[in-house]
């Protein structure tokens, strides 16, 4: 982590699993471009793109290539592969067992460095999609076309033949890592739209995607409207199941009278 952060080689719009990096951060990207748009009366047009079993897709002969191309230091790139090195697979179904099986695809489940190498693998996906296309901020000279979390990528436009240019440039991505998207778990939201009669069908692959009027992105509602409302009820909701449940807690220890232990009993279970 320490050589990939000093090097560079996680994307600034790269948010998952990295250190001083977290949800909040891209939710308040996208709320900046959400609110410029606002301001200067602009759609967004934004697609949630969901791939299919990614981190089990990712081909490790062109990962390790991918690794060499970005520089990474020897030493690293043979530690990473002595761990995936001689690994063998048994599929057990019931009373039923297979051959041994040696992939050649997939970073490890459960694996602390998964997520890292992750985000190596996809550290070149701006070399695809046009900034130009993406949607605007508040500053006339910069846009923002996807921010990720992990393998989470919203892509952002201010133009509906912009947001099916970067669909279709994202293809071509996933064909070139090996990667393939979910599209019927794939949503488009278009903000401050009115008329939805007026919104074109959005394809990936051919394939058409659906136009929903909210989405749930890192634990976070998006309605049409842009409003926050939605979201912030939620939220509360959940404040004050979390008071309910320190309070029971604390009446159930005798301890409401004292402030400090509530204080923790907040702070760790809330």
């Amino acid at each position: 982590m320490d050589w990939a952060l000093a090097e560079h080689q996680i994307p600034d719009s790269q948010f998952g699993f990295c250190p001083t990096r977290n949800t909040n951060q891209p939710l308040f990207n996208l709320r900046h471009r959400f609110a410029t748009a606002k301001k200067k009366k602009m759609k967004v047009f934004t697609a949630f793109l969901d791939l299919l079993a990614a981190y089990d897709s990712i081909p490790r002969e062109k990962f390790w290539r991918h690794l060499q191309k970005f520089k990474t230091p020897q030493y690293l790139r043979d530690i990473i592969q002595t761990m995936y090195t001689g690994c063998l697979y048994l599929l057990i179904d019931g009373d039923k067992t297979s051959e041994e099986v040696a992939p050649n695809k997939g970073l490890k489940q459960g694996c602390p460095l998964s997520p890292l190498l992750y985000s190596l693998c996809t550290n070149d996906i701006d070399r695809f999609l046009t900034v130009q296309r993406g949607a605007a901020t508040a500053l006339d000279s910069v846009q923002v076309p996807h921010c990720d979390y992990a393998d989470d990528t919203a892509l952002t436009s201010n133009a509906a033949e912009c947001l099916q240019f970067q669909l279709n440039k994202f293809h071509k991505y996933t064909r070139f890592k090996g990667l393939k998207l979910n599209t019927d778990k794939t949503k488009v939201i278009v903000l401050f739209s009115k008329d939805t009669s007026a919104i074109p069908t959005f394809t990936y692959d051919g394939a058409p995607l659906e136009l929903v009027t909210n989405f749930k992105y890192l634990g976070f509602t998006l309605t049409r409207d842009g409003s926050m409302h939605t979201a912030a009820e939620k939220m509360a909701g959940s404040l004050r199941l979390a008071i309910a449940r320190v309070y029971r807690t604390g009446s159930s220890k005798g301890i409401t009278h004292r402030k400090h232990a509530m204080l923790w009993f907040f702070q760790v279970f809330a």
